[in-house]
């Protein structure tokens, strides 16, 4: 009952707007990689703090995986308006030394990703370069990971840790390039970086970070 609901809900969206307003209507899937690393001021005092101690970066990046599906409905010929839905890992590393010891650190979590992008586009060749920019919530499904390991050792701890905030507001911009494919479809390549201006947890300020490279395959309905 509940897969025949939501086929029924993916029809209404994918018919509705094109019936009432005759958008241009494309759906396809999206998949790429994102390289991650955390900012903010209290996150920087935090390692600051180790760094008396010895020595402290958070400068390292995690890798991560973005995939979902992506809706572009086509207001005009050359601007769009683009909702994706996506599952990403999102974190970052850090390290730092204490009392000798070198300890590397990951910070982890799998999130919702549904960014919103206006999409002007620009005719060249026989593709499209395209712009993408608009506001984007992240909602975090489950708990933060968090794992220690010492440099040199089997040593390492885990935990997790419930975030404050489950849903965490941002922005996302890139470029990309698009084209048609011999056999049908439209194959697109995009650039884009996103960054949370929400923090995880209350009183505590630290940001997510994300340069993602995906590729995508979509088809007009």
């Amino acid at each position: 009952m509940k897969r025949c609901f939501l086929v029924f809900l993916l029809s209404i969206l994918v018919l509705l707007p094109h019936a009432l307003f005759g958008f241009d209507f494309t759906l396809g899937g999206k998949l790429g990689l994102n390289i991650g690393w955390i900012s903010g001021d209290d996150w920087q005092a935090e390692l600051d703090f180790w760094d008396d101690y010895g020595s402290a970066d958070a400068s390292m990046v995690r890798l991560g995986v973005s995939a979902g599906i992506f809706l572009t409905f086509g207001l005009v010929d050359n601007l769009a308006i683009q909702p994706e839905v996506l599952i990403s890992t999102i974190g970052g590393t850090y390290s730092y030394n204490y009392s000798g010891y070198d300890i590397n650190g990951v910070h982890s979590s799998t999130v919702l990703e549904i960014p919103v992008h206006l999409k002007p586009r620009f005719r060249v060749g026989f593709g499209h370069v395209y712009v993408l920019a608009g506001p984007e919530v992240m909602i975090i499904l489950g708990d933060i990971h968090l794992e220690e390991s010492v440099s040199g050792s089997s040593a390492e701890i885990d935990w997790e840790v419930e975030p404050d905030n489950s849903a965490l507001f941002g922005i996302s911009a890139g470029l990309g390039l698009d084209f048609p494919l011999v056999f049908g479809g439209v194959f697109s390549a995009e650039l884009r970086y996103s960054r949370t201006f929400t923090e995880w947890f209350d009183d505590y300020e630290s940001f997510q970070n994300a340069v993602i490279v995906m590729i995508g395959y979509g088809f007009q309905l």
